[in-house]
């Protein structure tokens, strides 16, 4: 908690003036969404796909409102008290001009964010395309809205 808190007064424009329905397109997107099932050890999963993320239009501080704000959402469900979640980076697709946006400020706040995983446990971070997952290990990974 006390990790959250530090967090929560090192950047304020992340909790001031937050609207939820602002910040929905990063879903219609696709950038950022949780799936409407838990993994096999009942965790539940956040899958961020950089690689259509578009920096002119939506901004690191956006993506960074929106985690925030899922992570809160999440911390509500009991069992995600317990379990935690596991967070699931597609970077398929990702190219130069995405990787300008994160400098390492954003790469500091990425990692202290994984740290205080707000109320809940991070059990696992995993970066992978979801091309490779399909044609590899025969799985599915796409999802419907």
């Amino acid at each position: 908690m006390v990790n959250y808190y530090q967090f929560r007064e090192q950047n304020k424009s992340y909790f001031e003036k937050v609207r939820p329905l602002e910040l929905r397109s990063l879903g219609d997107e696709d950038i950022i969404s949780v799936t409407p099932y838990r993994d096999q050890n009942g965790h539940r999963i956040l899958i961020y796909r950089f690689g259509v993320w578009k920096p002119g239009k939506i901004s690191v501080d956006d993506i960074f409102r929106a985690t925030i704000i899922l992570l809160e959402l999440g911390s509500l469900e009991p069992i995600a008290q317990v379990l935690g979640g596991v967070g699931i980076f597609d970077l398929k697709d990702l190219t130069f001009n995405h990787i300008l946006h994160l400098s390492p400020s954003v790469a500091q706040k990425m990692i202290a964010l994984l740290v205080i995983s707000i109320f809940s446990d991070l059990n696992a971070c995993a970066y992978c395309s979801f091309a490779y997952c399909e044609s590899k290990l025969g799985v599915q990974c796409s999802l419907q809205h």
